[in-house]
């Protein structure tokens, strides 16, 4: 398949050619790396969105061996599919986070911490699991991991504001300005936490 054949949708012949998730990954990357500017032809992130919809079984095993390998350019897109293997997946994907964040690969951490920011993952929420995901990346030496978790609290705050209180409170920001700044987003009493609760 050529990189425009891939991208502009065509899963179902995708997987056909490349029914061993494995092969299906290595094609993948080879096609991301051979690419200058992949965004050119179509986002990689819309064609594996997509995918999950589609596959989500084969996109999981994807994953799993993205992790293991986290220099693969297809690292950066990993949050983004865990929020398509959501809804079939639930109780995996918090899991496949933590395995993420614990390479301390610096476009998986990123990746992880987008996935919590963008915040569907709080109507699966597993306080076993999601909670030292967040607590890992809140201590991350990345600032902009730890900036998108920092985000991740205030979608956090209406479902479950103590807990949100609790990881706020213990959020160091050092003298960063960036951080701070998110973290007074976070503090909105209509949309994310309620300040008042932290008195």
């Amino acid at each position: 398949l050529s990189p425009g054949g891939v991208f502009a949708g065509q899963q179902e012949a995708f997987v056909k050619k490349y029914p061993d998730s494995s092969d299906g990954l290595k094609k993948l990357n080879s096609i991301l790396t051979e690419m200058d500017r992949p965004e050119k032809i179509i986002s990689p992130q819309f064609f594996l969105i997509q995918f999950v919809k589609i596959h989500p079984e084969y996109v999981r095993r994807m994953v799993e061996e993205i992790i293991q390998n986290p220099d693969l350019p297809l690292a950066m897109y990993v949050g983004r599919i865990l929020i398509g293997l959501l809804e079939k997946y639930s109780s995996d994907v918090a899991v496949l986070a933590q395995k993420a964040i614990k390479t301390d690969n610096i476009n998986l951490m990123e990746s992880v911490a987008d996935y919590y920011w963008v915040g569907a993952w709080v109507d699966y929420f597993i306080e076993s699991v999601d909670i030292p995901n967040l607590k890992m990346l809140l201590e991350s030496r990345d600032e902009f991991a730890k900036k998108l978790a920092i985000g991740a609290l205030g979608r956090l705050g209406k479902p479950q504001p103590e807990i949100a209180k609790n990881l706020l409170l213990g959020v160091d920001l050092g003298k960063s300005s960036h951080l701070a700044e998110e973290y007074c987003d976070q503090l909105d009493k209509q949309h994310y936490f309620d300040p008042d609760l932290l008195t």
